[in-house]
């Protein structure tokens, strides 16, 4: 998997929180790899805590709320000299 497709399937995911609850294979595979890349842990459990919310308002909210963190920490990653 790649760091695009593993955000593809976070924003999907985000863009459905509000219909669908907990995450699917696809969704622990996106998590992993963006662990492996070094994603701080506490914001992909934000992300994957989201998805379990009883609550479609909250659970839509903080999807994407977590989901625009990732993005961001994705995006300094990307600048970072290597």
């Amino acid at each position: 998997m790649t760091t695009d497709e593993a955000l593809a399937i976070i924003d999907e995911t985000a863009d459905r929180a509000f219909e669908v609850r907990g995450a699917n294979d696809r969704v622990v595979a996106a998590l992993k790899h963006l662990t492996d890349l070094g994603i701080e842990r506490e914001t992909l459990v934000w992300f994957w805590e989201s998805l379990k919310g009883e609550n479609d308002i909250g659970r839509d909210q903080n999807a994407n709320a977590s989901r625009n963190r990732i993005r961001h920490l994705v995006g300094q990653l990307r600048r970072e000299p290597h």
